[in-house]
């Protein structure tokens, strides 16, 4: 079984995917970033 490959996808498909990939960890870290200000906010949890 040939390893995984982004050489047969087109150019387009290839850069939709990583803008796909960007905006998901771009996401995720914002909400890390939410959480984490809301916990330390003043009066807040800790």
């Amino acid at each position: 079984m040939p390893a995984l490959t982004l050489n047969h996808l087109k150019i387009r498909t290839r850069f939709l995917l990583l803008l796909v990939l960007f905006l998901t960890g771009f996401l995720l870290y914002g909400g890390w970033s939410f959480r984490t200000l809301d916990s330390l906010k003043v009066n807040g949890p800790l």
